[in-house]
């Protein structure tokens, strides 16, 4: 299919022959139309212009990780032509669901806080669950599929592979003439470092933590590369709480193995002039 988009992008082009690859009569308005992996096929999301152009009766999808979709290099994308919706982990409540524990979700959702105290011990026990496991759809899969003799074992060797398989795969977009301070080891540096480091009761990211003797100069890109990928995302510290709200903040797309997901992130409240620390 690679080399359907190498050519013409016109829909009168593209249907007939996604009909004929997908074995599916494609009509408007009643036909979804699925780019899955779209990363793998840059020109296929530039498609997404020409169908929000010209044939706006069809309907298209597209999926893919942010990272292949954020560091593909010399291909242009639809600007103001598509809408993103950008997915997370599973939250607690929607783990309670994929594990059939209907009553307790439906609980939480009606913010019931007498009775909610009440089943504060069986609450605090399936949060711990979803702790160990974090909010990985996979990986929840596997988890209630053993229930109610949840295989810890097989979690976490899914845990450690998921995220070796994200590691392995910065390599394949690192681009050196982008941004030549960015590199798969110091990546690979800050990546395997953030579980430790969250971990801590302190929750700055120190650099010298990283690397003895590292600085920010020499990790400040490699972060902000995981930060644009949405591998990680920043929970900005503030000097003092007084009357303003915390921010919310999402831990990172693949929850570290043994931490888990949270939906809140609390910032330290501490100011700091520290410049190896963030």
């Amino acid at each position: 299919m690679r080399m359907l988009f190498d050519a013409d992008l016109s829909v009168e082009r593209l249907i007939p022959a996604l009909s004929i690859e997908s074995g599916t009569r494609i009509t408007p308005e009643d036909t979804l139309v699925i780019f899955d992996e779209v990363q793998e096929v840059p020109r296929a999301m530039t498609s997404l212009k020409m169908f929000n152009e010209a044939a706006p009766e069809y309907d298209v999808l597209a999926t893919g990780s942010a990272l292949g979709i954020a560091m593909h290099l010399g291909f242009s994308f639809p600007v103001g032509k598509v809408s993103r919706l950008k997915l997370y982990p599973m939250s607690f409540v929607e783990f309670l669901y994929a594990c059939k524990k209907y009553a307790l979700a439906e609980m939480l959702e009606s913010k019931d806080f007498p009775l909610i105290n009440v089943m504060h011990d069986r609450v605090m026990t399936w949060l711990r669950y979803f702790m160990s496991t974090g909010g990985m759809p996979e990986i929840v899969e596997a988890f209630a599929s053993t229930l109610p003799n949840p295989d810890f074992t097989a979690v976490r060797k899914l845990q450690n592979s998921l995220v070796s398989d994200y590691r392995d795969d910065f390599s394949k977009h690192v681009d050196m003439r982008d941004s030549p301070a960015v590199t798969t080891l110091r990546l690979n540096q800050v990546w395997d470092s953030i579980p430790s480091q969250l971990a801590k009761e302190n929750k700055k990211f120190v650099y010298g933590v990283v690397r003895a003797g590292g600085r920010g100069k020499d990790f400040e890109s490699a972060i902000q590369w995981l930060v644009d990928a949405s591998l990680a995302l920043r929970a900005s510290a503030i000097a003092q709480a007084g009357t303003i709200a915390f921010p919310v903040t999402r831990i990172p797309l693949v929850p570290p193995p043994g931490i888990g997901r949270l939906d809140e992130v609390t910032p330290s409240c501490e100011p700091s002039n520290d410049q190896d620390q963030r």
